[in-house]
């Protein structure tokens, strides 16, 4: 006989669904018959056993037939489930966290604003942090800072406020050789004249707008050539788009997001900012943090015209994270500095990798058009 594997669950519900039955007679009336019933000769004692075997069998197979027909329609369920499951559209698989970038490519729209960062004393000059937005217009930077520097969730990335819009207009001009010129027309009797902000306004400028190919800023008060920064007078100042910087990590503190940004100081070459980048040569303090971590050293740089190759040590410990996204792109940043077009990383054999995120390594890489993407 076949042997059935049953849960007491299984048999619960059958006998759930069996037949509700009834005795409505009394509890005195049930001992009178028991008594009578006990009193019949003793040839007649095998009709009850033959009774309630018989009844045995038949709730036996009752509860066999609804059981075997129970996992019959879940068998057809769940190949009803398994066909609507092929059918159906696949999954939209969650994106990797290594797919984030700390920057933005050319072939995106943005406008850069540089703001101040902060730590737990207040401001830090002239530390300035740059955050691109990309944006669908094709208009001029000029008009774009405008239109977006109130967008700015300056708090929410723990940077310092930024309030510079109610002080000047902004504008472009073109030369006969194409040179853009940012005009900034500031208001008469600006409190940014005659105090430090006047002074951060500024390193705000230069660092926002050397992002998109101007040569020069022009100031001007209501229309009339120069102005009053910080107790200073300005009619113009060149911007220089290669900086010659390093990139290090700033956070504010552990709930607020990380951002690349320029070191403070310059250097004479990309070898030398490379080296600075790496944790075992960091020096400045926090909010600053070195971008290379420990474990990975780089044991060449080859140059070619405007390609740099950045060579790491074989056992350097890369892995595909958002760890290392941010080194790999605090590199190419450093080598946008330094007038590089493509960055090839290679070594790190060990690894066995080969990518991190959606950045190649041994082939070229193009390097970017600004830093950190914010929405």
């Amino acid at each position: 006989m076949k042997k059935f594997n049953y849960e007491d669950s299984d048999i619960e519900n059958i006998l759930q669904q069996m037949p509700e039955v009834r005795d409505n007679r009394k509890m005195l009336e049930i001992l009178e018959r028991a008594e009578k019933l006990s009193k019949k000769r003793k040839g007649l004692g095998w009709v009850m056993p033959a009774a309630a075997s018989a009844a045995a069998i038949l709730l036996f197979a009752l509860i066999s037939t609804s059981i075997f027909q129970n996992d019959r329609n879940r068998n057809t369920a769940g190949l009803n489930s398994k066909e609507d499951a092929s059918t159906a559209a696949p999954i939209e698989k969650k994106a990797s966290s290594t797919e984030k970038r700390f920057v933005i490519m050319p072939d995106q729209n943005f406008i850069t604003f540089s703001i101040t960062g902060m730590d737990q004393a207040g401001l830090i000059m002239p530390l300035n942090i740059p955050v691109s937005m990309a944006v669908e217009e094709n208009a001029s930077p000029a008009v774009l800072y405008t239109k977006y520097i109130d967008k700015m969730k300056n708090e929410q990335w723990g940077l310092a406020p930024l309030d510079f819009k109610n002080h000047a207009t902004f504008s472009e001009a073109s030369d006969a050789n194409g040179n853009k010129t940012l005009v900034v027309d500031m208001i008469k009797n600006s409190s940014l004249g005659v105090s430090s902000a006047g002074t951060a306004f500024m390193d705000s400028l230069k660092e926002s707008f050397r992002w998109h190919g101007y040569n020069q800023i022009e100031f001007q008060t209501q229309g009339q050539k120069g102005t009053i920064l910080g107790n200073t007078e300005y009619t113009s100042i060149p911007l220089v788009a290669e900086g010659k910087k390093a990139y290090f990590q700033y956070i504010y503190g552990q709930d607020y997001p990380s951002f690349l940004v320029p070191s403070p100081d310059t250097y004479p070459d990309f070898s030398k900012a490379l080296n600075a980048m790496e944790s075992e040569q960091f020096t400045l303090q926090a909010p600053l943090h070195a971008p290379i971590p420990g474990g990975v050293d780089i044991s060449n740089i080859l140059i070619e015209g405007s390609h740099a190759e950045v060579k790491f040590t074989a056992d350097s410990g890369l892995m595909d994270n958002e760890t290392f996204v941010m080194m790999l792109d605090a590199i190419l940043l450093s080598a946008k500095e330094f007038g590089f077009r493509t960055v090839t990383f290679s070594g790190a054999q060990n690894a066995n990798i080969d990518q991190i995120g959606t950045i190649k390594l041994g082939m070229p890489n193009e390097v970017p058009a600004a830093p950190n993407p914010v929405q």
